[in-house]
């Protein structure tokens, strides 16, 4: 997600780097000494309107050639609750964050859901079950959504040929996934440079919603290639 207020700013790990975004946020008119301000959209990432790049705009000085780009960084999180992976290893994560939701079909062919929590699905893998499991109640697995997942939206199966894809049509429809959470999953548009959801981004609140907006699972090769995951 891109930064968007002081308290995101505040949580940057490297003391440099969040010196530089400081400098950058002042340079363009934002008063940083407020301890609310909030970041106006564009300020780190601009999009070419000819060609649909995502253009960085702070970059960390280099003394052997050009300046490198800033495109993320690590923050830090106060997790109250937090679990150690390994005695021997500095890992920990929240229990309470979804890993995954998996839509499937009941014995009525009811569309249903299941949440499954982050250490819900690393307790399968240390005891390697499988990680995306049918609940009692279910007989197939619609769709599986976990966050950063690649999704058409908003087209029908026989509206893409992936042999033979129109690619400026095509990302249009394109999102990832954002956040997921019972009956509630958001989606963002793979370009999207900004937190305005409402301009960049799609909620999905109910199956009705799911199967009118008909998500596509995708993936993009190494090559760029876009293919039906």
């Amino acid at each position: 997600d891109v930064l968007a207020t002081h308290k995101h700013i505040a949580k940057i790990v490297d003391p440099n780097i969040r010196q530089i975004i400081l400098q950058h946020l002042e340079n363009n008119g934002v008063n940083i000494s407020d301890d609310k301000f909030k970041i106006p959209k564009g300020l780190f990432f601009k999009k070419d309107e000819t060609t649909g790049n995502i253009i960085p705009q702070v970059f960390l000085p280099n003394k052997k050639g050009e300046k490198v780009p800033i495109l993320k960084v690590r923050m830090r999180e106060e997790i109250g609750n937090a679990v150690q992976l390994k005695d021997e290893v500095n890992q920990w994560v929240n229990p309470k964050n979804n890993h995954h939701v998996l839509i499937y079909k009941n014995e009525e062919g009811d569309l249903k859901e299941d949440v499954v929590r982050f250490w819900v699905a690393v307790e399968r893998k240390i005891q390697k079950l499988p990680l995306f499991q049918l609940p009692p109640d279910g007989v197939e697995i619609v769709e599986v959504l976990s966050k950063d997942d690649m999704f058409l939206i908003g087209l029908e199966k026989e509206q893409v040929d992936f042999e033979n894809l129109n690619t400026q049509r095509i990302s249009k429809h394109l999102y990832r996934v954002q956040k997921i959470s019972a009956g509630y999953y958001t989606f963002r548009h793979h370009l999207a440079a900004t937190l305005n959801f409402e301009e960049e981004g799609v909620s999905i609140q109910s199956f009705k919603a799911w199967e009118q907006n008909n998500p596509i699972r995708v993936k993009i090769l190494p090559t760029g290639k876009l293919v039906k995951a």
